[in-house]
């Protein structure tokens, strides 16, 4: 059984489709509605609207990051940065490459003129320190090596990067609590959980059929407007875009 934690008022507002409080006995209990009609709605929201959580650490080879708690279920971005610029924790070519370039040039003088006189700049001899420096970041994405992908089964994150650097990552997080719905979407949310209650009811009166009952349920109209609440949230968080990884160095 899910553990879903919901004030009264807001379940009252999943409840009222039923005509509730007029109609009491809605085959369900609070429990189950929980169960079946807010659990499965608050697990279609997190889905596409993850708590998200940020990590970051130093990276040289193979990292392997296991899922951070049970309430994490994927990855929303990872990406390596500041590759090379990492003292103290790896020792590749890359990293005397960048320190070399950096601890040679006027950067290292903390002035803005070449040989330590502020505005000094002989022969644009600042520009082309930046462009070695251009040149060198280009070679270093050319020939560097760095991926990742996400083991779902085992609930972890395999990283790789042939040069130092610092692997930034953003869970994906899902929660029980309704209170952790953004604000702005809890109207969402809750006409899912209206539709999922109505659709159970509809599926529970089609198989569970008594002709001694004075009064019959309208199977098809409760199908009908759940499919139509569906496909209003579904199309309204649809234009809503994704998070996609461009470019990770």
């Amino acid at each position: 059984m899910a553990v879903i934690t919901i004030t009264t008022q807001e379940l009252n507002q999943v409840k009222r489709v039923l005509a509730f409080p007029g109609v009491e006995n809605l085959l369900l209990s609070d429990d189950q509605i929980m169960d079946y009609a807010v659990f499965p709605s608050m697990r279609k929201y997190f889905v596409k609207f993850p708590i998200v959580i940020e990590q970051s650490q130093s990276i040289i080879g193979e990292t392997i990051i296991a899922f951070p708690d049970d309430n994490t279920f994927g990855v929303v971005d990872v990406r390596t940065v500041d590759v090379g610029l990492i003292g103290g924790v790896g020792g590749s070519f890359w990293d005397v490459v960048s320190y070399q370039s950096y601890n040679n040039s006027y950067i290292s003088s903390k002035t803005t003129g070449a040989y330590g006189k502020k505005g000094y700049n002989p022969s644009g001899l600042i520009y082309q320190r930046d462009v070695q420096r251009q040149t060198m970041k280009s070679q270093q994405n050319q020939y560097a090596t760095i991926k990742s992908r996400v083991d779902y089964p085992n609930k972890r994150l395999i990283a790789y990067s042939s040069i130092t650097g610092t692997l930034n990552i953003s869970w994906a997080k899902f929660s029980d609590d309704f209170d952790d719905v953004k604000y702005e979407y809890k109207e969402d949310v809750i006409k899912l959980s209206q539709a999922e209650l109505m659709l159970h009811l509809a599926n529970s009166a089609a198989i569970l059929v008594d002709t001694g009952l004075e009064v019959t349920i309208n199977t098809d109209y409760l199908k009908s407007s759940a499919a139509e609440i569906f496909t209003d949230v579904a199309e309204r968080w649809a234009q809503i875009p994704d998070m996609i990884l461009l470019h990770q160095v």
